[in-house]
């Protein structure tokens, strides 16, 4: 329900899966690190986009600074990224320190899964899976102190990872890991004792506290190692774990990076269980792609050694699963790139895999895999038109909203048509432009024009653009009693006959009693012909300035109840009209011009009006406008002249609001022209 102010005359608003390339360098003097309690910040550290990690935290963590992230390249690391993450039995710090023995006694955590684990930290992480992946990966170095001098002692730190599930112990010298996924050929954990894995050597520990050499021989690493664990679509939780084995001292690290989680073909053999060294390194781009049905899409797959040196004239496998399967075997050229390139002809998402197989016998030794989407294109269209109703010869606002479904559409053109004899007086899009097809522009609203062109250009999948068109309603309706506008809209996707949407709204006939339409910047809207007469003795005009975004108005007139008219009855009808806003400057006003006939203005200039600003408020006079800021002397005092004679300020400022601006008085009519600006949108003008 609209509200009122009533005035009276009275009396009174899926990413990529990839194993990535070894860094070459090894530096480790002026390696940041930064030693960290934070999870959150270690995960995003060892993690790719393609993980999804959802949140992170440690089950276990010793006292001091064993833990934290490097931003910088020591041995082999990062694999992926820029950051890497470090977990360590000690200190954190003393890593990047080439030379120094590490020995550090954390602290706490003691005897956290038995009876033997000493200066234990897991770090909890947790991936969403996206749809269409099976296979979660992460690169990994096991660095200690403890080589070469207590291997096969009871002295064996290690490190573990498990998926869901954490459930290891220690007994003794034993080390039990069930769901352990990080293991040596030989199914054990990677620790100490395990030294075949990689390759275990003072070289490969070279830049950090672990390069193990002829003054100081204890010390050592793995070369880069990556261990694989199927996985289905959904919510998991990894856990990596690291910690001293029979003492406090003599300590162990792991570096960790590139956590991801991808589709490769054959899970059981590419993606089985356990820890293998990093020898070659697969990169498939783009990691994902948005296709429309019809079009060919390209992946390319860059082979490297681990020293990051290309492959060339080797056979990479392509696998499609999804919407469009398929497979195939491109050579890699001289900077070891291979193209895969297909076309999609049916809508879905595929998962695309590559494999390099070196000796071919399975497991491939390098594996990546990347996604793309394919979808065919369409288009929505939603109109409506505002006021309903609308009075005959006025405006109507038909505001239209092209979306783009499915894919990308180019080229997109909305051609926008009203009733015979509907006059398109403007039309704005969000973007592009619009004109008329034969004129190359838009004819004056004096021309008859019932069709306008929008050329919106490009929308991608899911954006939308708006066009608001204003339309003048023909004096003559449809025999209906409704006006229609429809919306055809095309592309290069979508070819004629496109897809349209129709747009009506009720016509009522122009009468003196009551008028509706959109009164646009700078326009107006009308009720009654124009002069009163004993038949018609109050006629109006609402006007905007020519800023802002228009107004929906009606205009009508009602009996004015009894006593309204401080307290006396009103002389002729009460004259109302609705909400509007965003027009607040009372040097720019909304105009609203009166005529009363003299048949009931008997009183002339010397009329009193009233308003009523809400259903339920006060009834109260309508004021003279105040003068304009900086008027001098002179013009005040006009000003107030002519206000003393019943003839208004002429200040043409609306303050108060609504306020009486000027008074005309002919042998025929009484004119008066009344400012207001908008309101509380609680209150309506009546």
């Amino acid at each position: 329900m609209r509200g009122t102010v009533r005035v009276f005359l009275a009396c009174t608003l899926v990413a990529g899966f990839a194993a990535s390339g070894i860094a070459a360098g090894t530096s480790g003097a002026g390696a940041t690190v930064v030693a960290s309690g934070d999870a959150t910040a270690i995960a995003a550290a060892l993690s790719s986009p393609t993980a999804h990690v959802t949140g992170a935290s440690f089950v276990a963590e010793p006292d001091g600074t064993p833990n934290g992230t490097s931003d910088a390249a020591l041995a082999d690391f990062p694999t992926d990224g820029s950051s890497f993450g470090i977990l360590t039995t000690g200190d954190v710090n003393s890593v990047p320190n080439p030379g120094t023995f590490a020995s550090t006694n954390a602290g706490g955590s003691d005897d956290v899964r038995g009876d033997t684990d000493n200066d234990v930290s897991i770090l909890k992480v947790d991936v969403d899976v996206p749809s269409g992946s099976n296979c979660l990966a992460f690169d990994f170095k096991f660095l200690s102190e403890e080589y070469p001098r207590f291997v096969g002692t009871s002295y064996d730190d290690a490190f573990v990872a498990e998926l869901d599930t954490s459930d290891w112990t220690t007994s003794g010298s034993a080390i039990t890991a069930p769901n352990n996924f990080a293991f040596d050929g030989s199914g054990d954990v990677v620790s100490v004792n395990s030294t075949g894995i990689g390759g275990m050597t003072p070289a490969n520990g070279a830049g950090t506290a672990f390069e193990g050499n002829g003054e100081n021989p204890d010390g050592a690493a793995t070369g880069v190692l990556h261990a694989f664990h199927q996985v289905s679509p959904g919510a998991h939780s990894l856990y990596f774990s690291i910690f001293d084995q029979g003492d406090h001292g003599v300590d162990s690290a792991v570096f960790l990076d590139n956590l991801r989680v991808g589709f490769v073909a054959n899970p059981g053999v590419n993606c089985a269980q356990g820890a293998t060294p990093v020898t070659y390194s697969l990169d498939l781009q783009p990691p994902t792609a948005s296709n429309i049905v019809g079009a060919q899409h390209s992946v390319t797959a860059t082979l490297t050694d681990q020293d990051g040196n290309p492959i060339v004239d080797a056979p990479v496998d392509f696998t499609v699963t999804g919407a469009n399967p398929g497979t195939d075997t491109e050579a890699t050229d001289d900077s070891g790139a291979a193209t895969l390139t297909y076309t999609g002809t049916n809508a879905g998402s595929d998962q695309i895999s590559a494999c390099y197989d070196a000796d071919d016998e399975a497991p491939c030794e390098a594996v990546a895999s990347a996604s793309a989407d394919w979808a065919v294109p369409g288009l929505d269209v939603q109109s409506g038109l505002t006021p309903n109703p609308v009075t005959e010869g006025d405006n109507v606002v038909d505001d239209i909203t092209v979306t783009a479904t499915g894919a990308t559409n180019h080229n997109v053109v909305a051609d926008v048509t009203s009733d015979l004899g509907g006059n398109v007086i403007s039309a704005n899009p969000s973007q592009g432009f619009c004109d008329d097809e034969s004129e190359g522009t838009l004819h004056p609203a004096d021309e008859t024009d019932n069709d306008v062109v929008c050329y919106l250009g490009d929308l991608t999948s899911g954006a939308s653009a708006t066009i608001q068109v204003v339309v003048n309603v023909p004096s003559s309706g449809s025999e209906s009693g409704t006006f229609n506008v429809s919306t055809n809209a095309t592309s290069d996707e979508v070819p004629a006959p496109g897809v349209t949407s129709e747009a009506s709204t009720n016509v009522a006939s122009s009468s003196s009693d009551s008028v509706s339409g959109y009164v646009p910047p700078g326009g107006s809207i009308d009720l009654g012909p124009g002069k009163p007469s004993d038949n018609t003795p109050t006629v109006a005009s609402f006007a905007l300035p020519g800023s802002g975004a228009g107004a929906q108005m009606t205009l009508d007139t009602e009996t004015a109840p009894t006593g309204f008219c401080g307290g006396s009855a009103c002389r002729g009808d009460l004259l109302g009209l609705t909400d509007f806003s965003g027009y607040t400057n009372p040097k720019s006003p909304a105009v609203l011009q009166i005529r009363f006939d003299r048949s009931i203005a008997t009183h002339g200039a010397n009329v009193k009006l009233y308003v009523q600003k809400s259903p339920e408020g006060p009834i109260t006079p309508i004021a003279y406008c105040g003068p304009r800021p900086h008027w001098t002397h002179a013009q005040i005092h006009y000003s107030r002249v002519l206000q003393r004679n019943g003839l208004g300020p002429h200040s043409g400022y609306a303050v108060p609001s609504p306020c009486i601006n000027a008074k005309k008085l002919t042998n025929h009519w009484l004119q008066v022209q009344i400012l207001l600006l908008s309101g509380d949108p609680k209150i309506g003008f009546r």
